[in-house]
């Protein structure tokens, strides 16, 4: 028998051998040791015979089988444990794909209750049966990785091959596998290694993009706030040199209103006519630009909106008049609100809101009351609606905060808004208040 095999390390056996003396202390250890464990008798190699051991042993009945056997001094007990041992392995695998991965597996074996004889001969004959039986364990295993590639490898599977593999031929070893508690395969270093620097570039590769992606959109940002800047500044520009203009052109025509003709083109005015028009029937006129780009009404508004603004009407003409008839056209700081520096009679009908209105200059005094800088206003010169928020004569400076110096800026406000009702802040005598007005779809 080998010394300090792996059958007796586990507990699988343990080995007595018969001393002289009385038959008392040879049945007495006997019963003691047998508990849970299978008795059998040998004679050098020979076979003698077995003692099975039942969950309670009876005494007399072990007494009995041992006169029977005539067990002698020198005789060989191999006391088989019955109890279920863990076995733990490392089996070396080899894939169809070329990998060499690790099967770690835990193994609870036993003895067969009706092959303790061939495991306890087999013992005898200075066999390690645990180490025999690792073989086919080893073989069933290996020849099922050969057959796959390392990601077609199934555990449960494998498990289940294991249960199986000492049954057949190999059940001559007297051992069976109870249970696999565990197994796992581990892929090699190679494969580890390879999946770690796969991982690590694909992190790299990502930061990369995320990176490209943030410098990309933040170019893109920085581009479109540059535009947006240079064409805010181009627009400021185009409106600062367009104020200019105008300030220019109002002037000139300021003077021709003075120098030129000043009681003809106050005779038409009072009459109802409009500067367009009068300018139209005075041919003098044309070469001197006197009337601004914003009172013409091709410039006033684009022609595609035209047609949703109603003309001024006599009766409009004539609530003007009715306003206007005692201011003069000079500047002066003292004149009662609502008065008119100078009146450009192109009338427009805002439908939605049901007003008509006419650009005018409005005064220091005025800008004054209604807390503007510009030199225009919006003067509602008709009412449609009985009940309306405006009435005639008042002067619209400004609407949601924004200064309305011409119909198109208002259009163009009205339009934005739209559908909400706007807030319009107006110069009513000489009292600044609000009123709603309607905005333009």
């Amino acid at each position: 028998m080998l010394p300090n095999s792996e059958t007796e390390r586990l507990g699988f056996v343990q080995v007595s051998i018969v001393n002289r003396g009385p038959w008392g202390n040879l049945i007495k250890t006997t019963i003691n040791a047998a508990y849970g464990y299978s008795i059998e008798v040998f004679r050098g190699r020979s076979y003698i015979g077995s003692i099975a051991v039942t969950d309670k042993p009876d005494a007399n009945q072990v007494q009995q089988q041992l006169r029977s056997m005539k067990v002698q001094n020198g005789d060989t007990l191999i006391w088989v444990s019955l109890t279920p041992r863990k076995i733990e392995m490392n089996v070396p695998l080899t894939t169809v794909d070329g990998n060499y991965p690790v099967c770690k597996l835990t193994i609870m074996l036993r003895v067969e209750k009706s092959r303790t004889r061939d495991f306890a001969n087999l013992f005898n004959q200075d066999n390690d049966p645990v180490e025999i039986i690792k073989s086919p364990i080893t073989n069933v295993l290996q020849r099922y990785a050969r057959q796959r590639s390392y990601h077609q490898l199934d555990e449960d599977d494998m498990r289940y091959r294991v249960q199986q593999s000492l049954y057949g031929d190999n059940k001559q070893y007297g051992l069976t596998v109870d249970s696999v508690p565990h197994l796992s395969v581990s892929p090699d270093e190679h494969i580890s290694q390879r999946i770690q620097a796969t991982q690590q570039a694909d992190t790299q590769a990502l930061q990369d993009r995320l990176d490209q992606d943030r410098t990309a959109q933040k170019s893109d940002f920085d581009r479109k706030q540059d535009a947006l800047q240079r064409e805010h500044q181009r627009s400021q520009l185009r409106r600062d040199k367009d104020y200019q203009r105008e300030d220019e052109l109002q002037d000139s025509y300021n003077q021709v209103l003075k120098d030129a003709l000043p009681k003809r083109l106050q005779r038409d005015l009072m009459a109802g006519k409009s500067i367009y028009h009068i300018r139209e029937e005075y041919p003098e006129l044309r070469s001197i630009n006197a009337i601004s780009p914003a009172e013409q009404p091709a410039r006033e508004l684009p022609w595609q909106e035209r047609a949703r603004l109603a003309p001024g009407t006599p009766e409009s003409m004539r609530a003007l008049d009715n306003i206007t008839s005692n201011h003069s056209l000079e500047e002066d700081d003292e004149e009662p609100i609502p008065g008119l520096l100078q009146q450009n009679r192109v009338v427009f009908g805002l439908r939605e809101s049901g007003i008509s209105v006419i650009r005018v200059q409005i005064s220091a005094t005025q800008r004054n009351k209604a807390g503007v800088q510009t030199l225009t206003a919006m003067l509602v010169c008709q009412v449609d609606a009985d009940d309306g928020a405006f009435a005639v004569g008042d002067l619209i400076t400004m609407i949601e905060g924004i200064a309305i110096t011409d119909i198109q800026v208002l259009v163009t406000i009205l339009k934005e808004k739209h559908p909400a009702t706007l807030s319009a802040q107006i110069l009513r005598g000489e009292k600044a208040m609000e009123a709603p007005i309607s905005s333009m779809p």
